[in-house]
């Protein structure tokens, strides 16, 4: 009996040697290929949504001279917070993502600069469709975020005597949609403002400062009709 309850617990103890060199050999079930060889998209996502980990050196000295930055840097943002210069406080945390990327607290502290600047301030305005460029009492601030959106809807109206040919449309409305949303910043010689396409909504950060025109894409507007509500959020100035 003892020869047998022996021969038992070596035979077990070998499967369970076995089942685990297997299982150690196989590849990670999270990131295995799929069938087709590919790699698995599940274990991409996962990896794309995990937070990413500081890139510290190895060297002590080193170190200890990019936590003392981060500390100095960190706190010099937070003093430029409080005394509201926010372009100065971004520069700082920048900087810290520079030296130590993926820095948590400083992509944070960025996501909320951001965010403030995004809704900083808002401002409703009527388009008119018959009208040409209309300003929106909006200056826009080269660099700082700025969101337009527009609801309602407006006529478009084209009316001509036309042969078999038909009319080819003028070169200065192939841009754009007919009939669309369209901005331009009225900064420095206005013939050389080039329009830029809206729609329905934009998120943008302009590279130009000054006065930010909206109106119909269209060569003549005044045989239109109708009018758009449009909301302007982000940080800007007024004139």
């Amino acid at each position: 009996m003892k020869r047998y309850a022996t021969a038992l617990a070596v035979f077990v103890l070998a499967c369970l040697l076995a089942a685990g060199s297997i299982l150690a050999q196989r590849p990670n079930q999270r990131n295995r290929p799929n069938a087709a060889g590919r790699p698995n998209p599940a274990a991409q996502q996962r990896q794309a949504e995990e937070p990413k980990r500081p890139e510290l050196p190895d060297d002590p000295k080193l170190l200890e001279l990019h936590r003392d930055f981060v500390v100095k840097a960190a706190r010099l943002a937070k003093d430029y917070e409080r005394g509201n210069q926010i372009d100065k406080a971004r520069a700082c945390y920048e900087q810290i993502l520079k030296l130590v990327p993926g820095h948590p607290d400083a992509e944070e502290a960025l996501a909320n600069i951001q965010q403030k600047e995004a809704t900083a301030q808002r401002r409703t305005i009527e388009v008119h469709a018959n009208k040409g460029w209309q300003d929106t009492g909006v200056v826009l601030i080269a660099g700082k975020p700025v969101s337009v959106q527009a609801q309602g809807s407006w006529s478009f109206r084209i009316s001509h005597q036309l042969g078999p040919d038909g009319m080819e449309i003028p070169e200065e409305l192939r841009d754009f949609n007919l009939g669309s949303l369209v901005g331009l910043v009225a900064a420095g010689d206005p013939e050389k403002a080039r329009p830029f396409f809206i729609g329905s909504s934009k998120e943008f950060r302009s590279e130009l400062s000054g006065p930010l025109m909206l109106r119909m894409y269209d060569s003549d507007p005044s045989d239109n009709a109708g009018k758009l509500s449009v909301e302007i959020r982000g940080t800007f100035e007024r004139p």
